[in-house]
């Protein structure tokens, strides 16, 4: 559960948010991410470490045209784990680094100098919803992400998406001070996430108005519970968890 909850979570991260936040979304713009999740024991998270960071000099040496980005959980997640992530890209392109990564020997490295401090793997793509997210600010100003995770039940994606865009779209037509990104995983168990990110903890103070009372100013109090009840009802329950982008285990600096 906490590592289906962690592969769905990281969906947004810094990649994603250079991407939705730079300019208005169109059917050309890549929305696809890949997504890894690795556990490492404690006591082996040094030695995980850096050998990690060796093995990213030998990717950027060999010309990963990926910048992969690092997370961790630091509350509502599983400690253990490693998220790496990169977005974003079209499903054709996923054909030409899966050549590139078999060309490469990548593998090979990682295999002599990374696995054997790694338990498990877990891996998933990504959707992202441009459409329904909005981003502001340089995605390198942002830190942290809070992160909640639904686990939907089927046959309701319909009621669910009607229920998200009215409200994203109450968010954006009045200027909601708050930037979010909706993502769907694909692959393992059916998950929808909502990502806000936090240049630091002191910006997780709540906001004076709740994104529901701007509903209701907005819309009314009646509309603004049918929508709530409508999305409410597609899902089985939910998570939360705090992600920190870990630039020290990142590729570049997080710029995509």
């Amino acid at each position: 559960m906490i590592i289906r909850n962690l592969l769905t979570a990281l969906v947004p991260l810094s990649l994603l948010f250079a991407t939705v936040s730079a300019h208005a979304q169109d059917e050309s713009t890549p929305n696809v991410a890949d997504f890894w999740i690795m556990t490492v024991d404690y006591h082996n998270s040094t030695a995980f470490e850096e050998a990690f960071k060796t093995h990213l000099a030998a990717r950027k040496e060999a010309g990963d045209p990926r910048n992969w980005q690092i997370y961790t959980a630091v509350a509502g997640g599983d400690m253990d784990a490693y998220g790496v992530h990169y977005c974003c890209f079209k499903w054709a392109d996923a054909d030409a680094y899966a050549e590139w990564t078999q060309s490469s020997g990548i593998l090979d490295h990682w295999n002599e100098h990374v696995a054997q401090y790694v338990d498990n793997y877990s891996h998933q793509f990504q959707y992202f919803d441009f459409d329904n997210s909005t981003w502001s600010g340089d995605p390198t100003d942002y830190r942290y992400f809070g992160v909640t995770s639904w686990r939907l039940k089927p046959g309701m994606a319909g009621i669910r998406q009607a229920a998200i865009k009215a409200l994203s779209d109450v968010g954006k037509a009045n200027e909601w001070g708050i930037s979010w990104s909706w993502t769907s995983s694909v692959g393992g168990d059916a998950v929808l996430s909502l990502v806000t990110p936090y240049a630091d903890f002191a910006a997780m103070e709540p906001p004076e108005q709740s994104f529901y009372e701007l509903a209701v100013e907005h819309l009314g109090a009646e509309e603004t519970a049918r929508l709530f009840s409508d999305f409410g009802s597609t899902f089985w329950g939910s998570e939360y968890a705090i992600y920190e982008r870990r630039l020290d285990l990142s590729m570049d600096d997080g710029e995509d």
